[in-house]
């Protein structure tokens, strides 16, 4: 039985155009996060929160995504 080498299926300017594709992803979320992160604790610096709970707000206003707040809304406006 004769084998044969399989082709590599990420190789060459199709592996460049991935490692392009998912560091620009890597990039867009990285600075979206932050983004959303400063953008929060300056919200709740002007809602006068106190620093304790604008340090709160930093870190947990990023993490909110719409798997978790479909539910909520449908418990609020239901």
């Amino acid at each position: 039985m004769a084998w044969r080498r399989l082709p590599q299926p990420w190789t060459g300017p199709q592996r460049a155009v991935l490692i392009a594709l998912l560091g620009g992803v890597f990039v867009y979320l990285a600075v979206s996060y932050i983004l959303l992160a400063f953008l929060s604790l300056l919200g709740a610096r002007a809602l006068g929160f106190d620093r304790e709970d604008g340090i709160s707000v930093f870190f947990t206003a990023p993490q909110k995504t719409l798997a978790m707040g479909a539910p909520f809304i449908s418990i609020y406006f239901a």
